[in-house]
């Protein structure tokens, strides 16, 4: 879980500065929205919008999102990329993927039995 700054900006732990490449320097990345759910990948020709991420992992956050977000707070999850070619396929990127902590409700709801 990380935090929403009162400025907009959310600082990511240091696993997902790693899959963006944001651990000695300041990188561009690539953000999209699904949903509620904001999936930030190494910048590249990718999907979504352009994004900083500081060398302190700081990413400010759009307006829309930062409300999504009302109680602060937001689940990270990382993946890293493998960044191996396989056949044809390039490998896969690595991506950060950021939830406001109301997404996870409906999930913890049906693992306790609270909704079918």
């Amino acid at each position: 879980m990380v935090g929403v700054d009162p400025g907009g900006r959310v600082r990511l732990p240091p696993p997902a500065r790693r899959a963006l490449g944001a651990e000695t320097g300041s990188v561009i990345a690539r953000a999209a929205a699904r949903g509620a759910v904001l999936v930030v990948q190494e910048s590249g020709d990718g999907a979504g919008v352009q994004v900083a991420v500081d060398g302190r992992g700081r990413m400010s956050l759009q307006e829309w999102w930062r409300r999504a977000c009302a109680g602060g707070a937001c689940a990270v999850a990382t993946r890293a990329g493998t960044g191996e070619a396989v056949g044809d396929a390039a490998g896969e990127g690595a991506l950060v993927v950021l939830a406001p902590t109301g997404v996870l409700d409906g999930l913890a709801d049906v693992l306790v039995g609270e909704r079918w």
